[in-house]
């Protein structure tokens, strides 16, 4: 059984590469709920995906506060939302893939860390190279 996955944040890195991998079958998953700001970018996304109405968020705090039943949690958020996404992910018991950076500050990427021992789930950093110019194409 392929593992289910929320996905947060569904632009570049969310939608055209993490689901764009799962929807290939490249990545052995299946996005169950998604997420994202623009509602006409969900509301395209949600028929590609094939995922319900109950599972479409305009907001990670929407999505993760409905501890939803997903063994994982993409977060491919802005920046200065890895924190709040990244530890209540955590806290709701998922394992999380974490875009770099981490956190903004020393103190975020250890309030993280901290969220990831607490809940004894696997937390994984993105190291993608988006601004690489072979990654740009």
């Amino acid at each position: 059984m392929k593992p289910k996955v929320l996905l947060l944040g569904m632009g570049n890195r969310g939608h055209k590469s993490y689901g764009k991998f799962a929807l290939e079958g490249a990545v052995d998953m299946e996005i169950s709920a998604i997420c994202d700001a623009d509602p006409e970018r969900l509301a395209h996304l949600r028929g590609i995906y094939g995922v319900p109405e109950s599972m479409v968020f305009g907001s990670w705090e929407d999505a993760l506060s409905q501890k939803l039943p997903v063994d994982a949690t993409i977060v491919s958020l802005p920046d200065n939302q890895h924190r709040g996404a990244a530890i209540q992910a955590l806290d709701n018991g998922n394992h999380v893939l974490l875009e770099k950076p981490i956190d903004n500050s020393p103190q975020g990427c250890m309030d993280i860390v901290k969220a990831q021992e607490r809940s004894g789930k696997v937390l994984s950093v993105a190291h993608v190279l988006r601004y690489t110019p072979f990654f740009e194409q």
